[in-house]
């Protein structure tokens, strides 16, 4: 995988789309390249290359070692599980 100051790596969703100039990337449109006319140093043409790789959702049982924070939290699928909540229905 390449990495260094130009590179973005991110994690989203498969809902999620992304614009880079004029051109928007989506799960279905994950490559291509964008030309960005003058927008480098001195005025130069930009040409970025962009690759999105969607992850399938995974499923199993989670462990998570006990904690005695009582503040502790984690989020998954959008349900945060903490002291209050934390049991799946």
């Amino acid at each position: 995988m390449l990495s260094g100051p130009d590179f973005i790596e991110s994690t989203c969703d498969e809902n999620e789309t992304f614009t880079v100039g004029n051109q928007t990337f989506d799960m279905d449109n994950p490559t291509g390249d964008v030309l960005l006319q003058g927008a480098a140093q001195g005025g130069c043409d930009s040409l970025i290359h962009v690759e999105i790789n969607y992850l399938s959702p995974q499923e199993g049982d989670l462990f998570l070692p006990p904690t005695c924070d009582q503040s502790f939290s984690i989020t998954l699928s959008g349900i945060t599980f903490n002291i209050d909540n934390q049991e799946v229905v």
